[in-house]
């Protein structure tokens, strides 16, 4: 479903639209199975983003919707230093 399909406020919409964006950035867009670019406090501030976010849609649904519970938070990938060091050579 697309996001202007539902009932919920242009602010709402926005940051959902923002958060999608900022999740694009935690991407490794030249390889993505290699370690993606963010450290933990970022993965932390998107995760918290993310639970504001899918409090407010439930809130603006209502019992209408059934927003199912399945986001894992983001994480530092562990081996992002070390394909920091060499990204050519890196392999997992």
């Amino acid at each position: 479903m697309r996001l202007e399909a539902l009932p919920i406020s242009a602010a709402l919409r926005d940051e959902l639209t923002q958060l999608i964006e900022w999740y694009d950035t935690s991407l490794n867009w030249d390889y993505p199975p290699d370690p993606g670019p963010w450290r933990e406090p970022e993965c932390r501030a998107f995760n918290a983003a993310v639970r504001r976010a899918l409090d407010q849609l439930r809130t603006e649904l209502g019992d209408r919707w059934v927003i199912a519970d399945e986001f894992e938070d983001e994480h530092e990938d562990p081996d992002l230093d070390r394909y920091l060091v060499d990204p050519v050579s890196f392999r997992r």
